[in-house]
């Protein structure tokens, strides 16, 4: 390498070589190539007119390829304009200069040379110009690749989220990155020349004053954390780690790098908080619970805990080796939060039932070291997670459950009492659980379907509706899960009596030829009220069902009997008044429709027609010269006729009609307000029946004809009784009547 001795010896061969031009050039060549270094010349062209042999070498060129060429043609592009004008000024003005140069080698490469360049004279005359030369290139390459790295470096450091400062021993801002700007608020000149411990808060001033101290004497800075004020007043927390800079193997100063860590700090804080909020809730559960880490120590202990076993906290806290199983075991064993830690212990070694919902493990033990004589315990341990997903322990969570132990075992035996009751029912009877599945099926059911009940307990999808109906179809007892009013059609008669579902079916299967069964269906619920189930009692109603065939067909006999008598006492009465001939049949016909328009029911709208029908049946007795006379009735005459309602009556009363026909006939010429007759009884006393035939016989007798007077037409029937509702007449039976004739349209047959 050429250093500052060399190019000081160069110089001074320069100046000799100057001043010995005149010689002839053999001397010149020979001189050059004894000098220590890289030469060429060039003539007043700029053509090279000689390069040394370590030069020529150097380049890789052979003399004939580059002597008497142009030396800008060996110039990279980028200097060849100054390359030209330093070679210009030394032909021209003979001065010497020192610049740098970069040459092409034969290899198409670039060799980078400092360069001392003087003119040549000879006879007192610029010939050319005569250059040392030193490679410089490594150096150079090495400078650039340095200043590259800088430039990178001060890039990254001015834009990474990082403080960079330099600070003196005394704590003073030597130097501060772009950071402190956009992350703190601070321009440089704020900081330089400042301590840094004047931005600390008070809290933190000791403690990083301390490490500064020890960095003096252990010549290093331990990593530190503290609060910094921020330009706008606020207080920010920076991680910091450096380096102490050394002057003379002593520290100096030193170089710090800090970071904001606020945002993880408020984690720690919150972190920290919900820790302890944790701590209170899991100290005030109701339920024994108790936490253990990866070691196995237990780090709490609540005060449900300490009541179920009787072992303070701070005798448990921190204890390990399986410590927390001798309250329940009275021995050092696993127990359910050591299986979610080490699923590799067996369960069956350590509890009886252990099984898992999600991530929680649960199961059962009998805690023999616990009250007199053991309790049972329920449990639910899972493991506990950091925020970074590390398993870092196990809670478990623990409840008495002897108590429900007890009353499952009672409501066990309670159930095989059940079982034993429904087993020996006289009713066939069958239970199914939720799931439609058999789970009891009686000695009765055996016997109507002679299927046994080890063929048929635990079977579903209505394998129990195949020995009554042949098909699988739902049944009663499915009714009572499932309402269905498609599938209540299918019964000849059902209905609900309070929580019994009732019904009956002909069941196609059952017998030779089929037989009519009775049944019931309720939900089974267990003790808090939930549905389990349903269970169907059916019996067998053949004879019965038969004999209601025989009573019906009776009763239709005796009804046509009656429909007979009915219509020979009505045509009786017709033939002894012909001018009131199809008189009751109309009022029959309008009593009914009134009775239809009130919502009254079928079976009491017939007892009002056959009233309806023999009202008139009293007439029998009146005279017919009385019955058929033109002119008006005498009192007598008139008392007569008043006396057709009792004698009506005690035609019918020995008759097996319906107990209220007597009472229609008897009351149809009653009126409400106490004005009518036979008795002259009025409001309640009458009954509905008689109000309605009431109203129609008078629109009947005003609309036709009579033979003391001529028909006075509908429109004053209508009037008379629309005068009269609510004194004379019913007004609920006046307001229909009244419907059916203006907005119904009936009409008289």
């Amino acid at each position: 390498m050429f250093d500052a001795s060399d190019n000081n010896k160069s110089s001074d061969k320069m100046e000799e070589i100057n001043i010995d031009l005149e010689e002839p050039s053999n001397d010149i060549n020979y001189l050059l190539e004894s000098l220590n270094g890289l030469i060429f010349t060039y003539d007043t062209q700029e053509k090279f007119t000689y390069l040394n042999a370590k030069l020529l070498k150097l380049l890789g060129y052979e003399p004939k390829n580059i002597i008497g060429r142009y030396v800008l043609d060996f110039v990279v592009d980028i200097e060849k304009e100054k390359v030209q004008a330093e070679m210009r000024s030394r032909l021209d003005f003979g001065a010497e200069a020192s610049y740098e140069l970069s040459l092409i080698t034969k290899d198409s490469t670039c060799r980078i040379f400092r360069i001392n360049s003087a003119p040549l004279i000879k006879n007192g005359e610029i010939q050319g110009g005569i250059v040392i030369v030193e490679d410089i290139t490594e150096s150079k390459q090495l400078e650039d690749a340095l200043n590259k790295k800088n430039a990178q470096m001060q890039v990254i450091t001015e834009n990474m989220e990082v403080l960079v400062a330099q600070v003196d021993l005394a704590g003073k801002y030597i130097s501060v990155n772009s950071s402190y700007k956009c992350i703190l608020g601070y321009d440089s000149q704020n900081l330089l020349g400042q301590t840094f411990y004047a931005f600390l808060h008070p809290d933190d001033t000791a403690a990083v004053s301390a490490v500064f101290l020890q960095a003096i004497n252990n010549k290093s800075i331990e990593r530190m954390e503290y609060r910094f004020l921020c330009a706008n007043g606020t207080y920010l927390w920076l991680e910091t780690v450096g380096d102490v800079l050394l002057e003379n193997g002593q520290v100096c100063g030193g170089i710090l790098a800090s970071r904001d860590i606020s945002i993880r700090k408020e984690a720690e804080k919150a972190l920290k908080e919900t820790r302890q909020r944790m701590v209170d809730i899991i100290e005030f559960l109701p339920d024994a619970t108790l936490v253990i880490d990866l070691e196995g120590k237990v780090i709490a202990w609540n005060r449900a805990m300490e009541k179920t076993t009787g072992i303070k906290a701070a005798d448990m806290l921190g204890k390990g080796d399986y410590e927390y199983a001798l309250p329940f075991y009275g021995i050092r064993r696993p127990i359910l939060i050591d299986l979610v830690l080490h699923p590799g212990i067996k369960p069956e070694r350590v509890y009886g039932a252990v099984y898992r919902e999600g991530n929680i493990l649960v199961g059962e033990s009998l805690c023999s070291a616990l009250g007199e004589s053991g309790e049972y315990m329920w449990g639910t341990a899972r493991t506990l997670y950091n925020t970074s997903g590390q398993l870092t322990g196990a809670i478990e969570s623990i409840r008495n459950i002897t108590d429900r132990k007890a009353a499952e075992k009672e409501l066990l035996e309670t159930r095989q009492r059940m079982a034993d009751i429904i087993e020996f029912l006289p009713d066939a009877t069958v239970v199914i659980d939720l799931e439609s599945k058999v789970i009891a099926w009686n000695r009765a059911v055996e016997k109507m379907t002679g299927i046994k009940a080890a063929d048929m307990l635990g079977k579903g999808d209505y394998e129990y509706a195949l020995p009554f109906y042949g098909v699988r179809r739902p049944t009663l007892i499915d009714l009572v899960l499932h309402p269905d009013s498609e599938l209540e059609q299918k019964y000849e008669s059902i209905h609900q009596e309070d929580q019994i579902l009732a019904g009956e079916s002909f069941c196609p299967n059952i017998g030779k030829s089929g037989e009519y069964l009775f049944g019931t269906a309720s939900t089974l619920r267990n003790t808090s009220g939930k549905r389990i189930g349903a269970i169907e009692s059916v019996r067998n109603i053949t004879d019965k069902k038969n004999a209601e065939f025989e009573l019906k067909n009776s009763y239709e006999t005796v009804r046509h009997i009656l429909e007979g008598t009915v219509n020979a006492l009505s045509m009786t009465a017709e033939k002894r008044d012909p001018y009131t001939a199809g008189h009751q049949r109309r009022v029959a016909d309008l009593a009914c429709a009134i009775a239809k328009e009130m919502g009254i029911c079928e079976e009491d709208m017939e007892t009002i027609r056959i009233g309806a029908i023999l009202h008139d049946l009293g007439k029998m007795f009146i005279p017919n010269d009385i019955l058929s006379k033109p002119g008006e009735l005498n009192d007598i005459e008139m008392l007569m006729i008043k006396t057709h309602p009792q004698a009506g009556y005690d035609i019918v009363k020995p008759i097996a009609f319906h107990h209220l026909i007597g009472q229609i006939i008897l009351q149809h010429h009653e009126r409400l307000d106490g004005s009518g007759y036979p008795n002259g009884i009025s409001g309640s006393d009458i009954i509905m029946e008689a109000r309605i035939i009431a109203v129609a016989d008078v629109v009947e007798a005003m609309t036709f004809h009579r033979p003391y007077r001529s028909a006075l037409g509908l429109d004053r029937a209508l009037e008379e009784i629309k005068q009269n509702k609510g004194t004379r007449f019913d007004l609920d039976v006046v307001q229909a009547c009244l419907a059916l004739f203006t907005n119904k349209g009936f009409k008289f047959e």
